[in-house]
């Protein structure tokens, strides 16, 4: 059964962290303070500025700059 998590900060760890959990089928909110960041990272379903344009992020992956 899939878990509802939140992870806060969508810096390299908190997108690694909230992508593998993803990828292990829960449901997760990832967080960034940074709203320009949120539609980069919708749009390019990447993390460039942290992780490199070869780390892609689960489609299911919830990215929001709200709380």
């Amino acid at each position: 059964m899939p878990t509802k998590i939140a992870v806060l900060g969508a810096g390299s760890w908190g997108t690694v962290l909230a992508n593998l959990l993803t990828e292990n089928g829960h449901e997760v909110d990832l967080w960034s303070h940074n709203p320009d960041q949120v539609a980069l990272m919708k749009r390019t379903h990447q993390n460039e500025h942290y992780l490199g344009a070869e780390f892609t992020l689960q489609p299911a992956l919830h990215v929001t700059a709200d709380l």
